[in-house]
């Protein structure tokens, strides 16, 4: 729970499923509550998922290790590809045109993976 003081009163949130807040704030004596929806993160999203996927097996499909990657990238060390590849750092349009071209791949066909809707499977009732 956190609470945040403002000029009318306390706000606490309270985090609950599928990333939504449920907050009770008082006005005065007043006690009300609403639910706030928040956006799924890009990096939970099925098909930029799909996008890394893509990126880590073609990589591996060349036989370019991550710190091959980096140094063609310029990068200090490999953190920074491994980060991406385990979703703890979310990967931007221009650095994902500069990886594309690093490893001589069509930045459009991921742009596809990212346009098509996810394939949900739903299990046979």
């Amino acid at each position: 729970m956190r609470n945040l003081s403002g000029p009318k009163g306390s706000l606490s949130l309270f985090v609950t499923l599928n990333n939504n807040y449920v907050i009770l704030y008082r006005i005065s004596n007043i006690l009300a509550i609403g639910i706030l929806f928040m956006p799924m993160k890009t990096i939970f999203e099925p098909n930029y998922r799909k996008l890394v996927g893509w990126l880590t097996a073609e990589r591996k499909f060349k036989k370019i290790t991550q710190p091959e990657l980096a140094e063609k990238l310029a990068l200090p060390n490999h953190t920074y590809i491994s980060k991406i590849e385990r979703f703890e750092r979310k990967l931007d349009v221009y650095e994902f045109v500069k990886i594309c071209s690093a490893l001589e791949l069509d930045p459009h066909e991921g742009i596809d993976i990212l346009i098509k809707q996810p394939v949900i499977i739903r299990p046979m009732k």
